[in-house]
């Protein structure tokens, strides 16, 4: 078991994807990740994968080039507007 530590990470691509790309990208994202929280062409992942390993994971997982921003997230989070389901999972995994 691996002793890396747990690090959340917001992942947005910088050109929308088309169905097909995003259903991909979230069948990855299960596969290294602890909890994956999908909103829109976002995505939030908690994974023991650096940022550098998520990007080298989602290049090759696409069929067409994708430019992908990965940022780590901290523990202080503020949102507006979210249903409750949503905020209930942004409360437990952030």
């Amino acid at each position: 078991m691996s002793r890396l530590p747990i690090k959340s990470f917001i992942i947005t691509t910088m050109e929308p994807l088309r169905a097909t790309e995003r259903d991909r990208v979230n069948q990855v994202l299960a596969g290294v990740s602890h909890h994956t929280f999908q909103l829109g062409q976002h995505w939030i992942v908690k994974t023991r994968l650096s940022a550098r390993q998520l990007r080298d994971v989602l290049n090759q997982s696409t069929h067409q080039p994708t430019s992908f921003l990965i940022l780590r997230l901290n523990h202080e989070a503020a949102w507006t507007n979210t249903c409750e389901q949503e905020a209930q999972w942004l409360k437990t995994h952030l």
